[in-house]
């Protein structure tokens, strides 16, 4: 899997994520197999059809559309870890290329956590107002007392 990363403004991220096509017949099959199971043909028990047989009588918009999730749900959660990303939105998937036989191409936007830079602490300087200061002490003795 190849994944490339666009940083977008207001802490946004664009992940193009590649699954070849190896890999994402791996999906195809997961896929098929899954379809089978809710598949209700005459002379097999639901979830018993053999995957020929189902491959038959499914489309192929169908498996393509369930391999696309399963491959998107296994891929993006590692896309997301490998990067050390801190995703705080939910993300919108759009498909950029599909088909049998190829690599399965897909992108992601996202909402990250803002990157914040603190200035360095010991750098900021203040002045004590010595009016406070006294009255401080003062206090701290009128209450030594009681």
């Amino acid at each position: 899997m190849q994944v490339s990363i666009k940083k977008l403004p207001k802490s946004k991220i664009e992940l193009t994520c590649e699954i070849s096509s190896a890999d994402f017949v791996q999906y195809l099959d997961k896929a098929v197999e899954n379809l089978a199971k809710e598949l209700e043909i005459k002379g097999f028990r639901k979830g018993f059809v053999p995957r020929e047989i189902a491959k038959n009588h499914l489309s192929q918009k169908e498996i393509l559309e369930e391999a696309v999730n399963l491959a998107v749900n296994d891929t993006f959660p590692k896309a997301i870890k490998e990067n050390k990303l801190e995703v705080i939105d939910l993300p919108k998937v759009e498909v950029l290329k599909i088909a049998p036989q190829n690599p399965l191409v897909y992108k992601v936007l996202v909402s990250v956590l803002p990157e914040i830079e603190l200035p360095d602490y010991k750098e900021i300087s203040t002045e004590i107002n010595n009016r406070n200061k006294e009255a401080l002490e003062r206090k701290l003795k009128v209450e030594e007392k009681e």
